[in-house]
């Protein structure tokens, strides 16, 4: 195969069967007569300078012979172009396909260029955008918590109301209060009891109060456990009742001693409580536990849980007088009645369930006490859906 190079303009011979061009401008490449060439003769002219987008290489025929039938010159113009021509029934068959796969390669960098100009723009465009969402997703943020600490608030309620007790009698009296009606589905999260500053502070067995929160539509159904109001409760002091379903703690039987340290103490078990309890639960204790009320009594009251093994707990008592160290002792039917677990949980309350508060005062045979009014709360969390 013979080659040439040439860097002007150039009229081929017969034997120039492929021309490399290092155009220096605008070049003219002549192809040789046809009449010289025997069919399917070919010559391929290139652009090896890789400067035919702006030095262009003309080429035609020195015989002026139509090339592809129709026109006198073909040209390159594409940086590192190419065409092949072929003598071909009589005529120059010129094929073009590398020139078309180099402007196609163009036509793609272009595009490659104009996505890369776009993309930078879009990068652009994001970041401000980021910039602009960021403190849009602060704002949103606090936004929740706002709706958040709404619904919280919009979910809980409480009312108040006052009521007057008798004074110990010779027989028990029965005395129940309405608080409110249900509005909506819910919990009824605690019962409050609030002396007024006239309350006694004697501790006698008899100068204790059962309380407890009833659903007055059905039945009516007591939801939370009876707790005993001793006098000890210090005037102004509230003494929060907690909701939810009482559970055994003792057997007949069962030995139990307190060890009482201020507002604490720890009950003592010979053997694993009945039902287990939990860090955060309740233990009510009743004046009917006569062998644990103490010496005073000062015993009786709401109790929380705060450290517990399988046979022995500690809890906090919540109001009255301080508790006080009780022997050990067995646990008769009276003791396993009245001390109770009651799970920290709430009692559920359908809308329109009236929910209130009853109180019986039992027979004191002695000193009767000054109760004067009292009154009762109730914190009521319902569903906002």
């Amino acid at each position: 195969m013979s080659i040439t190079t040439v860097n002007h303009s150039y009229n081929m011979t017969i034997y120039d069967e492929v021309v490399r061009v290092v155009a220096l401008g605008p070049t003219s490449i002549g192809l040789p007569p046809l009449s010289s060439l025997a069919e399917g003769k070919s010559f391929t002219i290139i652009d090896v300078g890789n400067s035919a987008g702006t030095n262009n290489i003309t080429i035609g025929s020195s015989d002026r012979s139509l090339i592809n039938g129709h026109t006198l010159t073909l040209t390159i113009n594409l940086n590192g172009g190419a065409l092949t021509f072929t003598k071909l029934n009589g005529g120059w068959s010129a094929d073009d396909s590398d020139a078309q796969l180099q402007l196609e390669i163009a036509d793609s960098q272009a595009n490659v260029s104009d996505l890369q100009i776009d993309t930078s723009a879009n990068a652009a465009d994001i970041s401000t955008l980021q910039s602009d969402v960021s403190p849009l997703i602060t704002d949103v943020a606090q936004l929740q918590l706002d709706v958040d600490s709404l619904q919280f608030n919009a979910s809980r309620f409480s009312v108040t109301l006052p009521f007057t007790l008798p004074a110990p009698a010779v027989s028990a009296v029965t005395k129940d209060f309405i608080a409110f009606k249900a509005p909506a589905n819910g919990e009824l999260l605690s019962v409050e009891i609030i002396p007024n500053s006239a309350w006694a502070s004697g501790n006698n067995v008899g100068d204790k109060y059962l309380a407890s929160a009833y659903r007055y539509n059905n039945t009516p159904a007591v939801v939370n456990f009876s707790h005993d109001l001793m006098t000890g409760l210090a005037a102004g002091a509230s003494a929060r009742l907690p909701s939810g379903t009482s559970n055994q703690l003792l057997t007949v039987g069962q030995t139990l001693s307190l060890t009482a340290t201020g507002t604490s103490v720890k009950f003592n078990s010979s053997v694993t409580w009945v039902t287990l309890p939990a860090v955060g639960d309740y233990v009510t204790l009743t004046g009917a536990a006569t062998a644990y009320v103490g010496a005073t009594p000062a015993n009786p009251g709401v109790y929380i849980v705060t450290a517990l093994t399988a046979v022995s707990l500690t809890a906090t008592k919540l109001f009255g007088a301080a508790p006080e160290n009780v022997a050990s002792g067995a646990a008769g039917s009276g003791e396993v009645a009245a001390l109770r677990l009651v799970r920290a949980q709430e009692a559920s309350f359908a809308a329109g369930d009236v929910i209130g508060m009853r109180i019986v005062v039992p027979i004191d045979t002695t000193t009767p006490v000054d109760v004067s009014s009292l009154a009762f709360s109730a914190i009521f969390n319902y569903s906002l859906t």
